[in-house]
């Protein structure tokens, strides 16, 4: 099985080193590879295809190595369910062969990893012509990509189709500012699939916030679990946060981790949290500092 031609490594949240790889859910496992072509365990019988792509990371040649991958994606993607790419030198012109796997009718991709790998909203217009008519990929991950908020937009649109069956998205450090928010906040508004968001680490600010909080307390927003680590939140942007809060009905996780809402922000989350309406559980860490015990027993009570 695939776990066991990489047992330092597991699929979900508990990745341990680069992967360079196809995750395949078919009786023969499928397999990992490290950047550097390391097989985690090369007792394993190695088929053709997966010899070619360890001698050329081998030889130190990454970019050939992963044209090829992609290649086998293509050729090979439409019998896999999970397909992990991260931090390979992929680039825009690497999303057409995985666009062209998307496309597939036959395609079963269910959950798709493209983070660190060099793409940008040029590679995003590629990939996002394919969500529009993919319907099995319910997860998308292109965190630490150079899509800006021109290519937030196009991954936008394409989770505005009433079609799109995408359920957890990934979209930390990619650049996004309050500009792209609101064509984000307009999905939010309209995709009801669409239960996990990530947009850690990026300068959405508390303009960007103010738009999300929009999309948030729309009735058709099915958000559970929302992210916004370090994205210069304040004071400002907290007030309509804990608006949003008292309205969903959804949200059950907010990360708002190393964010300087100081003291009355947090009191406004807190006051929000109060509410009976509110069924957000979970707030991690909402203030870097300058939060007395009794906030904090607010909060967690």
């Amino acid at each position: 099985m695939a776990e066991e031609l990489c047992k330092q490594c597991s699929i979900y949240g508990k990745i341990k080193c680069s992967l360079l790889g196809v995750y395949r859910s078919l009786p023969a496992g499928g397999a990992f590879f490290h950047p550097d072509g390391k097989q985690e365990d090369d007792t394993q019988p190695k088929s053709e295809w997966t010899q070619s792509v360890t001698e050329l990371a081998e030889k130190g040649n990454r970019a050939a190595a992963s044209k090829l991958l992609l290649d086998l994606v293509m050729e090979k993607g439409t019998g896999a369910q999970r397909v992990i790419l991260g931090r390979n030198e992929l680039g825009d012109s690497g999303m057409k062969p995985v666009s062209a796997a998307l496309n597939n009718l036959e395609c079963k991709i269910e959950k798709l990893r493209l983070s660190q790998v060099g793409v940008t909203d040029s590679g995003a217009k590629e990939l996002t012509s394919a969500l529009n008519t993919n319907r099995s990929l319910t997860e998308l991950l292109l965190s630490e990509n150079d899509l800006g908020d021109s290519g937030v937009k196009l991954v936008s649109a394409a989770l505005r189709n009433p079609e799109c069956k995408i359920r957890r998205l990934g979209l930390e450090r990619v650049v996004l500012t309050d500009s792209g928010a609101e064509d984000l906040a307009s999905a939010l508004r309209t995709n009801p699939s669409l239960m996990e968001l990530y947009l850690g680490d990026n300068k959405l600010g508390d303009t960007g916030v103010k738009l999300m909080s929009v999309g948030l307390r729309n009735p058709e927003c099915k958000i559970q679990k929302l992210r916004l680590e370090r994205i210069g939140l304040t004071e400002s942007g907290a007030e309509d946060l804990a608006s949003a809060l008292n309205t969903n009905p959804s949200l059950t996780e907010l990360q708002l981790s190393d964010n300087e809402l100081g003291d009355s922000g947090v009191k406004l989350v807190s006051t929000a949290l109060r509410n009976p309406e509110c069924w957000t559980m979970s707030v991690s860490q909402i203030l870097v500092s300058r939060i007395s015990a009794a906030l904090s027993e607010q909060i967690y009570h």
